[in-house]
């Protein structure tokens, strides 16, 4: 497991050691400083796939996931400061 992070987007990576490409899609984090308006940009009209709305988790992050035509799976979230709010 490892993780990159440039300029406020960070990225996770990790082996998953029964991945078959050619039956499972990638799998990616963001962390993004406003994971509501990623949301609503990502469920307009015109976007393929499935976005699942955003919500609070246990560990601090307010997280969505987006699904592509592809299978691709696209988790993504924000931080959640003391008063609730996503920090950016």
């Amino acid at each position: 497991y490892g993780f990159a992070q440039r300029e406020g987007t960070g990225l996770h990576f990790a082996v998953e050691h029964d991945h078959d490409p050619a039956r499972d899609g990638v799998e990616v984090y963001l962390y993004v400083r406003d994971a509501d308006a990623l949301y609503e940009e990502w469920t307009r009209p015109g976007i393929g796939g499935l976005t699942r709305p955003v919500g609070p988790m246990p560990y601090g992050i307010k997280e969505g996931s987006h699904i592509d035509p592809d299978g691709n799976q696209i988790r993504f979230g924000s931080i959640i400061d003391e008063e609730g709010e996503t920090s950016g």
